[in-house]
């Protein structure tokens, strides 16, 4: 014999499905083994050496846009695009100052570019656009200012990766805590 079902009607023998408990009691393992592997997750680094060469410039941004505000300070970093260094100084806006105080200013950006860090090794600097300011790509060293009051030069620092001639473009915008990678050459002469 051979049973009809009528459409609209199911089969009320069987249950199917989970009990809400039986639901809760396999979140609550599923959140347990995430918070335990979780952390030992992040931990590993699945970015490839580039990326993290690059982030000792994204980190120098970033940090430097915070010590502006706390120290309430306007600091300048420093960009030698010969021998690839970069290096930290604060600036000191008093007009009037004293020659001596300048010998001194020199003398302590002296010591700090001797104390210089090197750029991230399989890039290098082709140019530094900074927003405002007259043609800078020729430049040997480009100064990049972070005020004290939260915000920076709109700069575009232009990267060729050495063997495969790849371009980057690190964006910094003004107000902005974090700089941005563009893997491509961006100017502002191309925005008009």
């Amino acid at each position: 014999m051979m049973l009809i079902l009528k459409v609209g009607k199911l089969n009320k023998s069987k249950e199917l499905g989970f009990t809400l408990i039986e639901l809760i009691v396999v979140l609550a393992v599923m959140g347990t083994v995430l918070f335990i592997t979780l952390p030992k997750f992040r931990a590993l680094n699945f970015v490839d050496d580039n990326q993290r060469q690059l982030n000792i410039l994204l980190n120098t941004i970033k940090e430097l846009k915070k010590k502006s505000i706390a120290d309430s300070r306007d600091y300048i970093l420093h960009l030698d695009a010969a021998k690839s260094l970069m290096w930290v100084t604060s600036e000191n806006r008093l007009p009037e100052m004293a020659s001596q105080t300048k010998l001194k200013q020199m003398e302590s950006t002296e010591k700090e570019k001797h104390d210089a860090t090197s750029l991230p090794e399989p890039f290098y600097i082709t140019g530094v656009e900074i927003y405002g300011l007259p043609d800078q790509k020729s430049q040997e060293e480009y100064l990049i200012r972070f005020s004290k009051k939260g915000y920076c030069d709109m700069t575009l620092i232009h990267l060729k990766e050495r063997g495969t001639g790849n371009s980057l473009t690190v964006v910094i915008e003004p107000f902005l805590s974090d700089a941005e990678i563009k893997i491509e050459y961006i100017s502002f002469d191309r925005c008009s």
